[in-house]
């Protein structure tokens, strides 16, 4: 079913769907690798019209502009997500034809047509979704010469070629910027700042814990289920000494054993993350030697499971979490580790979100003769100019197609964000950088190789202009009118800082903003 477009490397041509197939499978041809699966169930449409649905579908997929007529659309390859929102609309119409008695596109008449307007005119439904659902009676009849005789529409054009504008008597909004509300300067810096201390300061900590997080995780008794990892043959008595080493570390260092509490409220011993520490199986433990152990320790129970990974990280001259990072708390704290490297990334260098959850570990380069951070990744979006397709494209200047950005003044130092470990990668790079704020954040986000190459030499307010490069460049996105490239304040103190010196960057003024319209 994807015979003329472009597949994901390495998909395997025998897995695609076929013509006969009551449900057909797109996500091949969608190479946004975060996006949901993509399919269009054939089920819902009556009999009558099946085949004849399948075939202008298969036609939206694959045919080129032959054969088309362009008296009401001009002729471009439809996005994937654009033909499964197209599908819903032609099952309405297709039901509405069933109900009225017509079998075929050939039984259906203009009179047909104009009751069919009539009856999307006093849905109750948005104005643009009933400009939508007449829209593909008018994309059903440019198709109608690559149709059999039987399921032609009229060789008039619908409503006799009036515009849908027109028939509803309303004009679809257009708007010149996003449709979700701004989020206030304060929040924003909050946000910013706080992302920036889990990326700078609590990163080497959370992924020292998650990775000893993941280390014992693979130990339990469902992970050796589901992957088939025998545990390791020890001698006899080996692991009753291994026990008793472990426990006088504990008591050493002055460490309780770690514990959990029963429901009615009673802590006991957790012997499954024991057996996790000493790689064996939760049953061993329950040996009488073993519990005589426990038993001649005494050791004190304490509720959860302190991880070994030390907290080195400070704020404000303290310890930035209260004792050692617990097992149950790892895989939350990586989580908001992830989610800071997404905000930072996507702050700093106004990528889509799509293009920021496609980076990769190896997408950062530093350009330090001009004291740059590049990122290699993939644009998802393209320019007006160019045809609308959704696989990946390398492109030089502005994503969207707009003039181009006037070089930006120059401005005074920054603190620069440069470690951030992500989903795909747990430790971060020791390094730093000054001068500029940068978005390293990427060297370790999640997604696919990248295969085009993108570089932002002026997505940050300060950067100064390189020399071309064969990289294509990651911008704020303009909107219809070219944006203005301006500094970002510098105003509202780090958290738990009172030095005014260092500030979370403020997004710019209302009329000078950078932001994305998408």
């Amino acid at each position: 079913m994807l015979l003329n477009r472009p597949l994901r490397p390495g998909t395997d041509p025998s897995t695609l769907s076929v013509f006969a197939d009551q449900r057909w499978r797109l996500s091949p041809a969608v190479f946004e690798g975060h996006t949901t699966a993509f399919s269009i169930d054939f089920s819902p449409i009556t009999a009558p019209f099946l085949h004849t649905v399948k075939t202008l579908t298969w036609l939206l997929l694959n045919h080129t502009s032959a054969g088309v007529s362009t008296f009401c659309f001009r002729p471009r390859t439809l996005a994937i997500t654009t033909i499964t929102s197209t599908f819903r609309n032609l099952r309405l119409f297709t039901d509405w034809l069933h109900e009225r008695g017509r079998t075929c596109f050939g039984e259906v008449s203009l009179a047909d047509l104009d009751d069919y307007a009539t009856h999307v005119k006093a849905t109750e439904t948005s104005h643009a979704q009933r400009e939508d659902r007449l829209s593909i009676v008018n994309r059903v009849w440019s198709y109608r010469d690559l149709l059999p005789e039987a399921d032609r529409l009229p060789q008039t054009p619908p409503w006799r070629g009036e515009r849908i504008q027109n028939i509803l008597q309303q004009r679809r909004a257009i708007r010149e910027e996003n449709r979700t509300p701004r989020i206030h300067p304060e929040t924003t810096s909050a946000l910013l700042a706080w992302s920036l201390r889990f990326v700078e300061t609590f990163a080497e900590d959370i992924t020292a814990a998650f990775d000893e997080h993941l280390v014992l995780s693979e130990r339990s008794g469902r992970s050796r289920g589901g992957r088939d990892i025998p545990s390791p043959r020890r001698p006899k008595g080996a692991l009753t000494d291994e026990l008793r080493v472990l426990l006088s570390d504990y008591r050493a260092q002055g460490r309780p054993i770690p514990g959990i509490r029963d429901n009615d409220g009673t802590l006991r011993v957790n012997l499954s993350h024991i057996a996790k520490v000493l790689d064996t199986a939760r049953g061993a433990l329950n040996a009488p030697s073993n519990r005589a152990v426990c038993a001649e320790m005494a050791l004190p129970v304490i509720e959860g499971a302190p991880l070994d990974a030390p907290v080195t990280g400070r704020l404000d001259g303290q310890p930035w979490h209260d004792g050692p990072i617990d097992y149950s708390d790892a895989g939350f704290l990586a989580r908001h580790l992830s989610t800071a490297c997404f905000i930072v990334i996507s702050y700093l260098s106004g990528m889509r979100a799509g293009e920021v959850l496609s980076l990769e570990r190896g997408c950062v380069e530093r350009d330090h003769a001009h004291d740059l951070v590049l990122l290699r990744g993939r644009h998802w979006k393209v320019s007006a100019t160019l045809p609308a397709t959704r696989y990946p494209r390398a492109r030089s200047g502005p994503i969207r197609g707009s003039s181009p950005r006037p070089s930006p003044p120059p401005s005074p130092p920054w603190n620069a964000c440069t470690r951030a470990p992500g989903c795909s990668q747990r430790r971060c790079s020791p390094t730093a950088a000054t001068a500029r704020p940068s978005c390293a954040a990427a060297s370790a986000a999640p997604g696919r190789r990248p295969e085009s190459t993108t570089t932002s030499p002026n997505s940050w307010p300060g950067s100064r202009p390189t020399a071309p490069s064969t990289a294509a460049a990651i911008t704020s996105r303009p909107t219809r009118s070219t944006r203005s490239s301006t500094p970002l304040a510098c105003a509202a103190p780090w958290p738990g800082s009172s030095s005014a010196g260092h500030g979370a960057w403020l997004p710019p003024p209302s009329n000078t903003d950078t932001s994305a319209s998408r």
